[in-house]
């Protein structure tokens, strides 16, 4: 591989990696440069802070077309022989995956939300969609409820597979359950304060963590019942 001096464009450097490279991508960050052998089935990984490999990933028949997340964290290798395309956790530089597709897949790009590889595949004249795993994330700010009150507030939440919402530390208010895709809902029966910490999983690391304060006011009164407060008498 030939480093070149973009200002000046000239090679300041030469990377031995073996033969039959064909593809290289580099990662997002762009700390490495991922080069497709296809004859010999292998990624060579390049630290592009010193221009040496410092990893050497066997993937499928034929390597060619390489691309990434757009967080880096995994590369997408098509397997023009094999096909089929294998995934790279970047972290450690192994195979976590392999997917099939058409037949003789060429190129690979990814879509900027990270949401699908696209592949191109030259024996069989398609295009190949691959939904992406995507690990979860989870925001929002419940509003005010009121004892007595029906009360509903959905928190956002998204990743692929859907991610389940569930409640780790905390209690919820009487009254009011948290469903599975993170809708909060019910009548609460008791005012106070109720600091909660949800949870978003859906198998992709890592998982989404969100501190949460639900606030219940006290409800309105009628004759000598007030609901959601303490009521004195002499």
């Amino acid at each position: 591989v030939s480093v070149i001096d973009t200002a000046t464009n000239t090679v300041t450097t030469t990377v031995g990696v073996g033969t039959s490279t064909n593809g290289v991508a580099i990662t997002p960050d762009g700390t490495r440069a991922y080069v497709t052998h296809r004859g010999r089935g292998s990624v060579s990984v390049i630290d592009t802070a010193t221009n040496t490999v410092t990893s050497t990933v066997g993937v499928g028949a034929g390597p060619f077309g390489v691309a990434f997340t757009p967080d880096g964290a995994r590369a997408y290798v098509a397997n023009q022989f094999g096909s089929s395309v294998s995934v790279i956790d970047t972290a450690t530089n192994t195979v976590t995956s392999t997917v099939g597709v058409g037949a003789g897949p060429f190129g690979v790009a990814i879509t900027p939300d990270g949401a699908h590889a696209y592949v191109t595949n030259s024996s069989s004249n398609s295009v190949s969609v691959i939904a992406i795993d995507v690990a979860p994330t989870l925001t929002g700010s419940p509003t005010p409820a009121a004892a007595g009150t029906p009360y509903s507030y959905a928190f956002t939440v998204t990743g692929t597979p859907t991610p389940t919402v569930s409640v780790t530390t905390g209690t919820l208010p009487t009254g009011l359950t948290l469903s599975t895709d993170g809708v909060l809902s019910g009548t609460p029966t008791q005012a106070g304060t109720f600091p909660i910490t949800l949870t978003a999983t859906n198998g992709v690391a890592p998982d989404a963590t969100l501190p949460a304060t639900i606030t219940v006011t006290g409800g309105g009164c009628g004759g000598s019942l007030c609901i959601g407060s303490t009521v004195s008498g002499s």
